[in-house]
C-alpha cells in the first residue's frame, strides 16, 4: 500500500478518531445510530491514519506529504 497521508493530514485523523469514539461511547452511546455512526467513521480515520494510507486520496490521485517525506528512506 502507497502512503499518501502527510504528517499533518495523519494527525488531523487521529485527532478527529478520538473525538468521534468519545462521541460514540460518551455522547451518543452504542445503542444509537449516531454512536455507530461516529465509531464507524472513527475507526476509518484511525485505520487510514496509521496506516499512513487513503484509499479515497489514492483514487482522487491527492498525496498530502511534503517534500521531505516523499524522498525514500536511505
Amino acid at each position: 500500500m502507497r502512503h499518501n497521508v502527510g504528517t499533518v493530514d495523519r494527525t488531523l485523523r487521529l485527532g478527529a478518531s478520538a473525538v468521534l469514539f468519545v462521541l460514540a461511547l460518551v455522547v451518543a452511546g452504542l445503542d444509537s445510530a449516531l454512536g455507530i455512526v461516529c465509531l464507524v467513521f472513527g475507526l476509518t480515520l484511525l485505520v487510514t491514519g496509521l496506516a499512513r494510507s487513503c484509499p479515497v486520496w489514492s483514487v482522487a490521485k491527492i498525496d498530502t506529504r511534503g517534500a521531505d517525506e516523499k524522498r525514500p528512506a536511505a
